[in-house]
Parts: C-alpha cells; structure tokens; sequence
C-alpha cells in the first residue's frame, strides 16, 4: 500500500511540475511577444518619423527653390 501511495505522490508531483513548467513557459512567451511587439512598434514609428522628415525636407526645398526663381525673374524683369 505504501508504494502505491508514493507512485501516486510521484504522480502528482509530476504533474505540479508539468503545470509549473507550462505557467512559466507561457509568462516567458507574453514576455517576448511583448518585447518583439514593442521593437516594430519602435520600428514602424521611427520609419514613419523618417518618411515625415523627408516629406517636410522636400517642401522645404521646393518652398526654398520657388523663393529663388522668383528673385531670379524679379531680377530678369527688372533688368529688362
């Protein structure tokens, strides 16, 4: 009787330990989906802030080069 008292003791052990294990797997994986999840997030928000700098560069150019032609034709046709 003893020993099937321990077999079972065994049992039960075993299976704690398969829960415990399974528990602690799951944290693990929340904690790297959340990690990978952060870094595109880190990822697709610095791309955005990229594009946004070069959109606001380019306006920026094509504002400066307008200023620019217009002085050059006010200069041509005062010129003239």
């Amino acid at each position: 009787m003893g020993s099937i008292d321990k077999e079972i003791q065994e049992q039960i052990k075993g299976k704690i330990k398969a829960e415990i294990q399974a528990e602690i797997q799951d944290q693990i994986k929340g904690k790297v989906e959340a990690e990978v999840e952060k870094q595109v997030q880190e990822q697709i928000k610095g791309k955005i802030n990229e594009k946004i700098e070069a959109e606001i560069d380019a306006q920026i150019r094509g504002q400066a080069r307008d200023k620019i032609n217009k002085k050059i034709q006010e200069q041509i046709i005062g010129k003239d």
